[in-house]
């Protein structure tokens, strides 16, 4: 996704609030999607931090 494209405030950047250089999904360092929901919501598995991290997509389209 081009991120740098976007006019995002740094509160909105996923990388920046994630503190990753770029998003990856299904990598050793990247977002692992682990579960859906019927509502919209996706939820991701944070492989790239230390500490066990869930990260939750809510997408209004």
């Amino acid at each position: 996704m081009p991120w740098d494209e976007l006019d995002l405030d740094a509160d909105e950047d996923p990388r920046q609030l994630l503190g990753l250089e770029e998003l990856s999904f299904g990598t050793q360092n990247g977002l692992w999607p682990i579960a859906g929901t019927d509502r919209g919501e996706t939820i991701f598995l944070d492989a790239a931090s230390d500490a066990t991290r869930l990260v939750v997509n809510y997408d209004e389209t």
